[in-house]
């Protein structure tokens, strides 16, 4: 069993979540833990010429011998990953000819027509209000 701790090298502070893996002589992960909120951790060892991977996001890797576990200090990793651009077609409902279609119900009719009367509403009683106070300033000063 060993144990140890794994702290920012920066900072000073414990790593909490910091994942501890055991790797074999091929590097398969064959054990692990993750470290407690004070960057504490134990792991039982399947072999103990094992090496032990200790990572964390944000972190740069490191890669310990078992015996030199006590105390491992991380220092920042400054990869910084590129941008991401999220594309997506514009939003284009298809036009519908009432008067061509013999069956078209006032609630498809209405169902068609519901997105697009928000917008409208809503610019209609923004003018409305915006019309609405220059009406009382302009009153105001009348006098």
């Amino acid at each position: 069993m060993i144990s140890g701790n794994i702290f920012d090298a920066t900072t000073g502070q414990p790593l909490i979540g910091a994942v501890i893996a055991e790797l074999d002589g091929s590097g398969t992960v064959v054990n692990g833990t993750t470290t407690d909120s004070n960057g504490n951790f134990s792991l039982s060892m399947n072999n103990s010429s094992d090496q032990l991977r200790v990572s964390y996001i944000g972190f740069q890797t490191v890669y310990v011998d078992p015996a030199d576990a006590g105390s491992i200090s991380l220092f920042s990793s400054t990869n910084q990953l590129p941008g991401v651009t999220v594309t997506a077609p514009p939003y284009v409902q298809k036009p519908v000819n009432y008067s061509q279609t013999n069956n078209a119900s006032m609630s498809q009719i209405w169902t068609d027509l519901k997105p697009l009367l928000l917008p409208v509403a809503i610019i209609f009683v923004a003018g409305y209000l915006i019309n609405q106070s220059h009406e009382k300033s302009r009153k105001k000063y009348r006098r």
